[in-house]
């Protein structure tokens, strides 16, 4: 997620405008772990060398997502593999219908004083 709040207004596809992205890094031998924002390169770099979003990085991104397949100790479903950590996971026992769930994914970030 970039730290910034969702902006309200619904995108052309007529979806909420969320700010989830999805950021790189690899670990280069002898330089350490270099941050890579292909997207933002891709739709945003002006600069001559073309390099404004390889080996730079602002700070101003949370990563909830560590590792392609996370296990998760329910407790009382048991352990149960999910692809990400970005989106919201829920386990239940009982009966109902759960067919067309409602999830509110708003973010919003606010600075402390």
């Amino acid at each position: 997620h970039w730290a910034r709040s969702d902006d309200p207004r619904p995108t052309p596809a007529g979806r909420a405008a969320h700010r989830v992205h999805v950021k790189a890094e690899f670990h280069a031998p002898g330089v350490g772990w270099v941050p890579v924002d292909l997207s933002s390169a891709v739709e945003s770099d002006k600069s001559p060398e073309g390099l404004k979003y390889f080996g730079h990085d602002a700070g101003d991104f949370l990563a909830t997502h560590l590792d392609y397949d996370v296990e998760l100790d329910t407790g009382f479903s048991g352990v149960k593999s999910v692809r990400h950590l970005q989106n919201i996971h829920y386990y239940f026992r009982g009966t109902g219908n759960v067919d067309s769930p409602t999830i509110d994914r708003t973010w919003h970030v606010e600075t402390l004083r």
